[in-house]
């Protein structure tokens, strides 16, 4: 019936979805966590090589922390990383750049005051690029757990779009990782658990039909209609699917093909033998 969720990707589609929830307490709208959004704490991209702020080295069933819209990674003993709630304590890596050293630091602290602390003392948490400084880490870690640079706090739309306009309240989204969809609240967005049962918007992708007649007169005799067909409907929009009718002694070609998520065009090209 409908398409999905609402989303809002510039301020018209804000503007409609503030009139239609004026008055209402949360409505839920199509914000959810992107969880294939993860970055480095260090931002620094001459940092990274070819590839390598896309290293990933996940264990088994990683990471697996879906339904929170924060999340930060930490290294098990065997190297390999898993998806922790940021506000655990765990000790940390940092990296100081002044001496390209990778730093063991056994104190137990949130990944954001980890984060503090790195920048504050070293550089940043540490980024890890390959296999080799994977190893190198594994040598001076004494934890079942230890916090890394990755992490995750973005979001996008239930529809797959991404989401570009920020309408966040204040202080939103809120830091409980369980809250982890989207709702508009007074015109503004705000986060809070899945599981709350509240209004909603939804919206559908709009289509539209347009017909476009071309009338062509044969007035050379060794003119080849059949031939020709394809490469007239080329001319209009040549990645159509092309379905050819006959009537008589008209030929009449039909293009039709879905052009986007919302739009349906139709071309029917008329050629009239004389």
């Amino acid at each position: 019936m409908y398409t999905d969720l609402a989303t809002a990707h510039k301020e018209q589609d804000l503007a409609k979805l503030r009139k239609l929830t004026e008055g209402l307490q949360n409505v839920w709208i199509g914000l959810i966590p992107d969880t294939e959004a993860w970055r480095w704490s260090l931002e620094n991209q001459h940092y990274y090589g070819e590839g390598e702020a896309e290293f990933r080295m996940w264990d088994d069933g990683e990471p697996n922390g879906s339904g929170h819209h924060k999340v930060c990674a930490a290294m098990l003993e065997n190297g390999k990383w898993a998806d922790v709630e940021c506000n655990s304590q765990l000790p940390f890596f940092c990296y100081n750049k002044n001496t390209s050293r990778f730093i063991f630091v056994n104190m137990s602290k949130a990944w954001e005051d980890a984060q503090s602390y790195c920048r504050k003392n070293y550089t940043d948490l540490v980024s890890v690029r390959n296999q080799s400084e994977i190893e190198e880490l594994k040598k001076i870690t004494v934890s079942s757990y230890t916090w890394i640079g990755l992490y995750r706090n973005s979001w996008k739309w239930s529809d797959g779009t991404a989401q570009s306009l920020n309408n966040w309240a204040p202080d939103k989204p809120s830091k409980i990782p369980t809250d982890a969809c989207g709702a508009i609240f007074e015109g503004k967005w705000v986060n809070d658990g899945c599981g709350v049962h509240w209004y909603f918007v939804c919206y559908t992708a709009l289509r539209e039909r347009k017909v476009l007649k071309i009338k062509l007169k044969k007035t050379d005799p060794s003119v080849d209609m059949e031939d020709l067909k394809e490469k007239i409907l080329e001319k209009v929009i040549p990645e159509f699917q092309i379905i050819f009718n006959y009537y008589g002694k008209k030929i009449v070609f039909l293009k039709e093909s879905l052009y986007n998520r919302y739009w349906i065009l139709k071309i029917r090209v008329t050629a009239k033998l004389t």
